[in-house]
């Protein structure tokens, strides 16, 4: 398990042999969650930005971290009045699979 601090997040990595899990702190849910609130358009920028340093500094497949970003924006984003276009949203402005 490593746990990485990336300027103003920190998280929690666990690799076995099957399955990736990132694990991010509330503060970052939070964090994210105010973001997409105050700048949305802006969240297809770093979104792609966190994705691809994740990927290229750390190795972690795309789909992992894409994941792991909605789970801790849905968890601790405050995101409660807008919970049922979030999944949209959120399909729109991440980068594609590769």
């Amino acid at each position: 398990m490593n746990v990485v601090g990336v300027r103003c997040c920190r998280a929690r990595i666990e690799h076995t042999f099957s399955a990736w899990q990132v694990y991010f702190d509330r503060q970052t849910g939070g964090m994210l969650g105010r973001f997409i609130g105050h700048r949305p358009s802006r969240v297809t920028n770093l979104f792609g930005a966190l994705i691809g340093r994740a990927e290229r500094e750390l190795d972690i497949p795309r789909e992992v971290i894409t994941r792991s970003l909605r789970s801790s924006i849905r968890l601790d984003g405050r995101l409660d009045e807008k919970v049922n276009q979030f999944d949209e949203f959120l399909d729109l402005v991440s980068p594609p699979p590769r």
